[in-house]
């Protein structure tokens, strides 16, 4: 559940630091769920293929890590685009 807060926030951030750089909002917010989303499925996946085991905890755990560097990866790409001159 607090994931979900966390998430909410990020996401409320990511749009603003999109509007700053004169991009539509709502298409980096979509993007910054997919990067998380996509992440968490990824990092679950492969940390259950990597131990050969069902330790949900640990998959859990690593998926939230991996959905984090997702979306900061995307963040980071957004914040090199270059500042809109629109005021």
């Amino acid at each position: 559940m607090i994931e979900i807060v966390v998430l909410y926030f990020l996401i409320r951030n990511l749009g603003e630091l999109a509007a700053q750089k004169g991009l539509p909002p709502l298409k980096w917010k979509i993007n910054g769920i997919f990067a998380w989303v996509g992440g968490e499925f990824l990092g679950f996946f492969v940390i259950l293929e990597l131990t050969k085991t069902q330790d949900l905890i640990l998959s859990m755990l690593f998926a939230i890590g991996t959905g984090y560097l997702f979306f900061l990866l995307l963040r980071r790409y957004l914040q090199s685009m270059p500042d809109s001159d629109k005021k």
